[in-house]
């Protein structure tokens, strides 16, 4: 089963919810330059449909590294693909 990423609005009043389904927490989790978006990834085999992620797209890991390809996003590419 693969990890499932979502690029989440930092803004989003549900934010502290969402975290508590990353494998990350805030001081870790990939961000952009501007600090106005994250990228949430879910706990492997986590294949919940959380409500509080019903806006956003899911991306697998594929799908995410090319959305994460320029430079305003901030990230360590072992740090993301690890499990």
């Amino acid at each position: 089963m693969s990890n499932r990423y979502f690029i989440i609005d930092s803004s989003d009043p549900n934010l502290d919810t969402i975290l508590g389904y990353s494998v990350e927490d805030l001081t870790s989790v990939r961000r952009r330059e501007d600090d106005t978006k994250y990228v949430i990834k879910l706990r492997n085999g986590d294949t919940n449909n959380y409500p509080e992620l019903a806006l956003y797209v899911e991306y697998n890991i594929n799908q995410i590294l090319l959305t994460m390809n320029d430079a305003d996003w901030q990230f360590d590419l072992n740090i993301l693909i690890g499990s």
